[in-house]
């Protein structure tokens, strides 16, 4: 089969399930949401907008000033100053940031500017140069040049101020309108929100009992399962705070110690740790477990997960029951029966993440990378592989920003899922 045909069917199934989606999940319809700038009581910050002396280097809050003699723009009742006493940095230039969040599924966005600016203003969307604004100009910005701008995700506007003398500040009004199922009534977010779900937990590497390939565990031990989180290129596991994990279904177990070792033998120090068996929750419906908890003083947080099975439970004493033909292990959840790709994480993601499967046999796998065309960027695997659960990692450092599908094939089945890049 060729690269053309393979890819023409590839889009012909992505379609498909896309109309499956049509009739499943709500339908688009258009929205508008407002961002007002400077609406609060003088001395108050403003939520929604952080500015920057330094050209961007250093962010802090942004302060509520009052009175204006070029007015407000409608909803507004403040200006937004870098400064609460409104006296600092005259004749000089200053960024002020919103940040937003854009849902997968927008289209035709547009966005209309109002803004108050003292004296003049740049505008930028995300990386995007909107227009220039003088003194109490109100400026509507063209459908065309928006919809280039505007990224899937945490959006980022800047406000670039010019100021000539006098009072040092801004006020503006921003109405977005777009096409999405999304409800978009509250879409804005802190500047702090917006980092946090912009860059999300950091992934972490974890081997559950890594001297096993199964991982299986008997739910009924009254000892320990050890898991591992090991040190990559992208992350020192020695930064973890210990205290701070939780391991299972709902963060039910602590870890009863930790102790740092090379678990994998790869030169770097790991982070080895033991969780109580009964404290976990195991629920043997789920084979997936994740560790949770914080890194580098509590600065950021971090999550990783790893698959297990299952064996031991029934009747009799040390955790070993009968079946009905006699004795040994009553296998309660054994290794994966079927082909399984899971999501993406993070996603959406900048510029790795990690892609997880299960295959039921030993045999050929495939997993590629497809963009919106069909044209495949990423092959990641391609070659004999031993059944049970998998895990690898993709960088799209080299790509532009955009939806990806992944196609994952193994034992005469297909699976497909979709993640978004944004850099």
């Amino acid at each position: 089969m060729g690269k053309r045909e393979s890819g023409s069917r590839l889009l012909m199934s992505i379609a498909a399930l896309l109309v499956v989606s049509s009739m499943v999940f709500a339908q688009p319809k258009e929205q508008t949401f407002t961002i007002l700038g400077a609406n609060g009581s003088v001395g108050d910050v403003d939520p929604y907008t952080d500015c920057s002396s330094d050209g961007g280097v250093t962010w802090h809050e942004a302060y509520l000033t009052g009175w204006h003699p070029w007015g407000f723009a409608s909803g507004t009742n403040s200006w937004i100053s870098i400064d609460p006493n409104n006296a600092v940095g005259i004749n000089g230039e200053h960024d002020f940031r919103i940040r937003f969040y854009v849902p997968e599924d927008f289209t035709d966005p547009s966005m209309v500017f109002v803004i108050k600016a003292d004296n003049a203003a740049d505008v930028w969307v995300n990386d995007t140069y909107i227009t220039h604004v003088e003194g109490t100009f109100t400026y509507a910005a063209g459908d065309a040049v928006i919809a280039e701008a505007l990224v899937p995700g945490v959006n980022e506007i800047r406000l670039h101020l010019i100021d000539w003398g006098g009072i040092v500040g801004m006020n503006y009004r921003i109405d977005v309108t777009m096409t999405s199922a999304e409800d978009l009534s509250d879409p804005i977010y802190t500047p702090e929100e917006a980092d946090e779900i912009e860059s999300g937990p950091t992934s972490v590497l974890v081997d559950i009992k890594p001297d096993s390939d199964n991982n299986r565990v008997n739910p009924n031990n009254n000892g320990v399962v050890p898991v591992a989180v090991l040190t990559t290129d992208e992350f020192d596991a020695t930064t973890i705070d210990v205290a701070s994990l939780s391991f299972g279904p709902n963060g039910a177990s602590t870890a009863h110690d930790g102790h740092f070792e090379d678990v994998d033998n790869d030169g770097d120090v790991d982070l080895m740790l033991h969780f109580p068996t009964q404290d976990i929750g195991f629920d043997l419906s789920e084979t997936e477990y994740w560790l949770t908890g914080t890194a580098n003083d509590g600065e950021y947080e971090i999550e990783g997960s790893d698959f297990v099975s299952f064996t031991g439970g029934g009747k009799g004493g040390n955790g070993r029951g009968r079946n009905s033909e006699g004795s040994g292990d009553v296998v309660l959840s054994a290794l994966p029966t079927e082909l399984s790709l899971a999501q993406n994480f993070p996603n959406p993601f900048n510029p790795t993440t990690n892609i997880s499967y299960t295959i039921p046999e030993a045999g050929l796998v495939n997993l590629t990378v497809f963009n919106v065309n069909g044209e495949v960027v990423g092959q990641l695997v391609n070659g004999f592989q031993s059944s049970g659960n998998h895990s690898i990692e993709f960088n799209a450092s080299e790509l532009s920003s955009g939806t990806y599908f992944y196609v994952l094939k193994a034992s005469g089945q297909q699976q497909i899922k979709q993640m978004s890049f944004i850099k």
